[in-house]
């Protein structure tokens, strides 16, 4: 906690206007670092949520039925020393952005949280937050669901809005079974109440029509370790775990928004070893990265939609004669490209390209825009820190070659 509280006192970088801040609370840094390594083992952390989907008619005379949350007044400013930090960002697409953003005018006791809002990726609005999360305790967390529609949750409960954040309304956190994906929803792998680490492992959805997390009716037949939030290009929905009994890697797909699911078991060399977001190229081809924690044991290559792999890159031994240059740690995801172009980033933060489908690398010249990249529903998301992890800067790319900067 002594460290935490040091971060605290250290100065911290406001939100940048255009909502390019980091996701940093008070004291949060050294916690930031354990989710993102955390996220690297099991990929099930939320991060960049870019869910775009439209809001269901219905939702009015649903919402008719439930209670709205006291909103808390956005709090005063006296001037510019207030410590202010952004401790959650989410978008749904490039022009819509949520934020939760904690000032702090007096120390940590002091905190309020806030939502900043934008629709134009540029200016942000304030909005306030339920007023049973506004107060310091237990950070809340948002996930967007759509350009205006957004969940928080937090110690004192669950919230959803269809409007931007202008109202909440109160909703319980688990709804009923679902029997498919539904369309613009984004997966997890947790199934319980509001816990910090999961009470059971299952494929559970975000539907975007009532704000809640459903559990899917149709399970993968695996022990799932890991879920993948956001669909491949082609729509294909991905599951990682171990054959049930057994500590055989596998993964499963679904083709049909979780209707049904195709179990294939991996190469042995993925045995106890943590599987990566399966990624694909323009052509359909997938990439595998399979990591024990962030040295890189190999890049798996499917030509068939992922029904067969086989091994594309394998990190020499040091200290062969005829060891090739090439990545032998991994931070993120993998980075395909037409042509058989494959680009990654390792933990130094260099970025590496194949132009053959993974059977070598060489350094590039063009470096991927961040320290660490993340498969999203609208593309690619590369991020990296600034100084003293004040706050993260984003770029975006749709085919893993051209990169904008993220408002």
């Amino acid at each position: 906690m002594t460290e935490l509280d040091n971060r605290l006192d250290d100065q911290l970088a406001g939100l940048r206007a255009d909502l390019r801040a980091a996701v940093r609370d008070p004291g949060q840094g050294p916690v930031l670092e354990r989710v993102r390594r955390r996220a690297q083992r099991r990929r099930t952390a939320f991060g960049v949520s870019t869910v775009s989907v439209g809001v269901v008619a219905s939702l009015g005379l649903l919402y008719g039925l439930l209670g709205a949350g006291q909103l808390a007044e956005p709090p005063a400013h006296s001037g510019g020393s207030a410590e202010r930090s952004v401790t959650m960002l989410d978008y749904a697409d490039p022009r819509h952005g949520y934020a939760l953003r904690a000032d702090c005018p007096g120390g940590q006791e002091t905190c309020v949280n806030m939502l900043l809002s934008t629709v134009d990726g540029k200016d942000q609005a304030e909005r306030a937050v339920p007023a049973e999360v506004a107060g310091y305790g237990r950070l809340p967390a948002v996930k967007v669901l759509g350009p205006g529609n957004l969940v928080i949750n937090g110690n004192g409960g669950y919230w959803h809005s269809i409007d931007g954040g202008l109202t909440w309304r109160r909703r319980e956190f688990n709804g009923p079974d679902a029997a498919e994906i539904p369309k613009g929803g984004f997966l997890e792998n947790c199934a319980g109440d509001l816990a910090v680490e999961c009470t059971k492992e299952f494929v559970t959805v975000h539907d975007p029509a009532t704000g809640q997390r459903r559990t899917l009716s149709t399970q993968p037949a695996l022990d799932i370790r890991t879920v993948f939030k956001a669909p491949a290009p082609d729509g294909t929905w991905w599951v990682a775990g171990t054959i049930p009994g057994t500590d055989r890697s596998a993964l499963a797909s679904s083709r049909d928004n979780g209707r049904s699911w195709q179990v294939r078991e991996l190469p042995a060399v993925a045995t106890g070893k943590q599987i990566g977001t399966p990624v694909a190229a323009p052509d359909g081809t997938y990439y595998l990265p399979v990591t024990n924690g962030e040295n890189l044991v190999t890049i798996l290559r499917s030509g068939d939609g992922g029904q067969t792999w086989t091994q594309a890159w394998v990190p020499r031994d040091s200290t062969a004669a005829s060891r090739l240059p090439g990545p032998e740690t991994l931070r993120g995801d993998l980075v395909p490209g037409a042509g058989g172009r494959l680009r990654l980033i390792d933990k130094e933060g260099v970025t590496w390209r194949s132009d053959n489908g993974g059977q070598s690398f060489a350094k590039a010249e063009q470096q991927i825009p961040g320290t660490e990249v993340e498969w999203t529903r609208n593309g690619f998301l590369a991020y990296s820190w600034t100084a003293n992890h004040a706050s993260r800067l984003y770029h975006q790319s749709g085919d893993g070659e051209t990169w904008r900067e993220v408002p």
